[in-house]
C-alpha cells in the first residue's frame, strides 16, 4: 500500500505549533513501524524544505515529491479542476492523508484521509480571526460529508463533527495525540541554570505555556493569581510563556491594573530546552483553556513531573483523566481556590505528580501510528 501525506503547509521548525509537531512526529512513528507499506511525502513549495531534512531521510519505504509551484496554486488546481492532480502529483497512491489542514481534494482511486484536530471554528467562531471563519466552516463540513475516512484527536471532537458538520460517524476514527518526548523529568541541576536565568531560583512559581490569545483564558489566570498572592505564605510568581496571539491586547492591560503585576513574568516565547526546564521548575502548571481538540499543554506538563490545574471542558478531562485538578474555566474563583491548594498541600502535589506520570504511560506516538495505519487499511480495502 503506498499512502501520500501532504506536508506543504508545514512552516519552518521555529514557526511550527501543535498541528504541525503532530504530523512530524506521526511521520517519523508511521516510517519506524517496518509495516512493510511506502509513503510518499509531498511537498509543493518555491523553497527548498531543507529543515525538514533533520528530521527524515529517503529510505526503502519513504520517498519525497517535491513541486517548485505555489502551495497555493496547487491548492486552487486540486480543488477546482475535475482532474485528479493531487493524485497525479503524488505518484498515484492508494490513499492520501491530509494531516495539517483539512483540503478537499478529487483523486480517481486513491482514498482520503482527513485529520481534524477540533471543530473549535464552528463550535467557537469568535476565538478565530473572522475573514478565516466563513472558509473553514465551509471546508470542514464538505470534508466531513465527503473524505472516506476521518481522523480525530478526541472522542470530543468526534462527537462535536457528529453534532456540528452530520460527520457520518463510522467514517470518524479517533486517534490519540502523544507529548513531545523531549517533555520529561529534567536533573536538578538543569532546572535551576533556568530558573536562575529568570531570577526564580528562590521563588516557587506556577506557569503557563501557550500562545497568549482569548481561548486560552489568560485573562481569568492573571486574576485567579491575583485573588491569592497575598494570601500565600511564599513569594509566588505567576510565569506566562508563548507568543502573542490574537485579542490578546486585553490580557496584557489588565495585568498592568492588577497589584501583582510585579509578580507575573511574561517571557513570550521561549527556546526549547528552557521551556521544557522551566515547567520542570514550577510548582504547578495551570492551564485554563476555553477548548482544546486534544490538550497537549498539560500532558507534556505532566511527562515532566510537574502538578497540573486545568479545565473541565472540552477535551481536557479525556486527556488528563484523574490525574489533574479540573475547574471550571469561567470561574474565577475555582481556578483561585485550586491554585491556593496545590500551593499550599506538598501531599497533594506529590499525589499529583505520581498520577500525572503514569497518566503520560497511556499515549504514545507508536500507538498513534499503529491505529493510523488501521485506518489506512480498512478505508484501502
Amino acid at each position: 500500500m503506498n499512502i501520500a501525506i501532504d506536508i506543504s503547509h508545514l512552516p519552518p521548525l521555529d514557526h511550527q505549533v501543535g498541528i504541525h509537531i503532530y504530523t512530524i512526529r506521526l511521520l517519523h512513528a508511521l516510517v519506524n513501524l517496518n509495516s512493510g507499506h511506502r509513503f510518499t511525502i509531498f511537498h509543493s513549495t518555491l523553497m527548498q524544505p531543507f529543515w525538514f531534512d533533520q528530521f527524515m531521510r529517503p529510505n526503502g519505504n519513504i520517498r519525497f515529491r517535491r513541486y517548485p509551484l505555489p502551495h497555493r496554486l496547487v491548492r486552487w488546481l486540486w480543488q477546482n479542476t475535475l482532474l485528479p492532480v493531487a493524485e497525479t502529483l503524488m505518484g498515484g497512491p492508494d490513499a492520501i492523508h491530509m494531516m495539517c489542514e483539512p483540503d478537499l481534494i478529487r483523486s480517481r482511486r486513491a482514498k482520503l484521509v482527513v485529520t481534524l484536530q477540533d471543530a473549535i471554528t464552528i463550535r467557537f467562531p469568535q476565538f478565530n480571526l473572522p475573514h478565516d471563519v466563513a472558509r473553514l466552516e465551509r471546508t470542514i463540513k464538505t470534508v466531513c460529508l465527503r473524505a472516506d475516512a476521518i481522523i480525530a484527536s478526541s472522542f470530543n471532537t468526534r462527537n462535536d463533527l457528529i453534532e456540528l458538520c452530520s460527520a457520518p460517524a463510522d467514517r470518524i476514527h479517533v486517534v490519540h495525540l502523544a507529548g513531545d518526548p523531549d517533555f520529561k523529568v529534567l536533573e536538578e541541576e538543569e532546572i535551576r541554570k533556568t530558573t536562575t536565568r529568570y531570577d526564580l531560583q528562590d521563588s516557587p512559581y506556577f506557569v503557563f505555556v501557550s500562545t497568549i490569545e482569548i481561548r486560552k483564558n489568560v485573562k481569568r489566570l492573571v486574576e485567579a493569581f491575583n485573588e491569592i498572592k497575598g494570601t500565600l505564605l511564599e513569594p509566588y510568581k505567576l510565569v506566562l510563556v508563548g507568543k502573542k496571539g490574537w485579542l490578546s491586547d486585553d490580557v496584557y492591560h489588565r495585568i498592568s491594573q492588577l497589584p501583582c503585576a510585579k509578580d507575573i513574568l511574561l517571557l513570550g516565547r521561549l527556546d526549547r530546552r528552557e521551556l521544557i526546564a522551566l515547567v520542570n521548575g514550577a510548582r504547578a502548571f495551570v492551564y485554563p483553556s476555553l477548548y482544546e481538540g486534544f490538550g497537549l499543554p498539560p500532558l507534556e506538563a505532566m511527562a515532566c513531573g510537574t502538578p497540573v490545574i486545568t479545565s473541565a471542558v472540552s477535551s481536557i478531562p479525556e486527556v488528563v483523566g484523574d490525574a489533574a485538578i479540573l475547574v471550571d474555566p469561567t470561574r474565577v474563583q475555582e481556578i483561585a481556590a485550586a491554585m491556593y491548594q496545590v500551593a499550599t498541600d506538598p501531599n497533594l502535589r506529590a499525589e499529583l505528580v505520581q498520577k500525572g506520570l503514569e497518566r503520560v504511560r497511556h499515549f504514545s506516538w507508536e500507538r498513534a501510528a499503529r491505529e493510523t495505519l488501521k485506518v489506512y487499511e480498512q478505508v484501502c480495502g
